[in-house]
């Protein structure tokens, strides 16, 4: 896996754990369907999302192909793997400038700079947490950020104005760019519940900075470059909502 980028192999290791504590000790050469399908239902049994199952069975997939590849003796990935291919419903959750702006007003200051740079520059959370004084422009126009998922997430991103003004009051040579959120998806949890928003994620915050873009007419192209995304795909299936007003903006237009 020397050629994945260090976010793939990071998710690798994170996936193999379920697979070494249910699979750990059976032998490769005999590895069945039967035991793999075993795997499928006790990890549904616990209460796996069938999403993350299938990402384990690709960690899977990928460890005995390795194997052979290596002169362990093995069976074909393909004759052991069963049929478990879940339907894919991305989340729709973005939230409303309205929304936004009474999420930021309900939490403290320190959680404010983190809201504003969670929606203003679209990171993956783990790209906000990795995020440093050393890579923000000296005139703060931009920040370089050090995506690890894909070759091309690591990208640069102009920073907006208003969080600009909000880095500017807090400005720093080097170290963290933002204080770390421990619980961030708890708290933000509770902040939601608490105003009456629906649930939101820290990657319901990076789709709200892609569905503003596309709402106010940015292409999918563009938005996926600041999304370091390889190609518009993702914008478009999962990312860019579209809200309500902007869908009848468009019917409006159609011939009277």
């Amino acid at each position: 896996m020397s050629d994945n980028a260090d976010g793939t192999r990071s998710c690798y290791e994170q996936r193999s754990g379920h697979l070494v504590r249910l699979l750990g000790d059976a032998e490769l050469s005999r590895l069945h369907v039967d035991a793999v399908q075993s795997y499928v239902d006790t990890r549904v049994s616990e209460g796996a999302a069938r999403e993350t199952v299938r990402k384990e069975l690709c960690v899977l997939r990928r460890a005995v192909h390795l194997a052979g590849r290596r002169g362990v003796e093995c069976p074909e990935p393909a004759a052991i793997m069963p049929r478990f291919r879940p339907r894919y419903v991305p989340r729709k959750q973005w939230l409303s400038p309205e929304q936004f702006e009474e999420l930021l007003i309900y939490l403290s200051e320190e959680r404010r700079l983190w809201l504003l740079a969670a929606v203003y520059l679209g990171c993956r959370l783990g790209e906000l947490e990795s995020l440093r004084w050393e890579d923000v422009a000296a005139n703060l126009a931009a920040i370089h950020v050090r995506g690890r998922k894909t070759v091309g997430s690591d990208r640069k991103v102009p920073i907006h104005p208003r969080l600009a003004e909000q880095l500017g009051k807090r400005r720093r040579v080097s170290g963290p760019l933002l204080t770390r959120w421990q619980n961030v998806r708890r708290d933000l949890a509770l902040a939601c519940k608490a105003l009456g928003i629906p649930k939101t994620t820290p990657n319901d915050l990076r789709r709200t900075f892609a569905s503003w873009l596309v709402q106010a007419g940015e292409s999918s192209f563009v938005v996926s470059q600041l999304l370091g995304h390889s190609s518009s795909t993702m914008v478009e299936r999962v990312y860019g909502r579209l809200a309500d007003h902007t869908l009848r903006s468009a019917v409006s237009k159609l011939p009277k």
